[in-house]
């Protein structure tokens, strides 16, 4: 899981939020030695132990981007959806105004 979140922090490259990302999970994914060496070499248990933050930031943190990405998009669809309904509207308006003779129903 480590190596996964190691691989993964090189999709993030912006800036922000995504840089915050970023780091949380490289220093994440390069966790495993320190725990793995740490029944052989005691002291490097101060070290592994950074893994109680690194693991609930990147997770966090991820979950904090893809929350506002979709804030973002559903923001982006429902502008997109008003804009289309307006022009629709506008369209019909437009339909309606057509001079017809007189008598010649709709």
């Amino acid at each position: 899981m480590s190596a996964a979140t190691l691989f993964a922090a090189m999709v993030f490259t912006g800036r922000g939020l995504e840089r915050t990302v970023r780091w949380f999970l490289i220093a994440n994914g390069l966790m495993p030695p320190f725990i793995a060496l740490q029944m052989h070499f005691h002291p490097l248990i101060w070290i592994a132990a950074l893994w109680a933050v690194t693991f609930p930031g990147s997770t966090s943190s991820l979950a904090v981007l893809f929350r506002r990405a979709r804030t973002t998009a559903a923001a982006e669809d429902h502008s997109g959806a008003q804009q289309r309904l307006e022009r629709g509207l506008v369209d019909l308006v437009s339909l309606a105004r057509v001079d017809r003779p007189p008598g010649a129903g709709l």
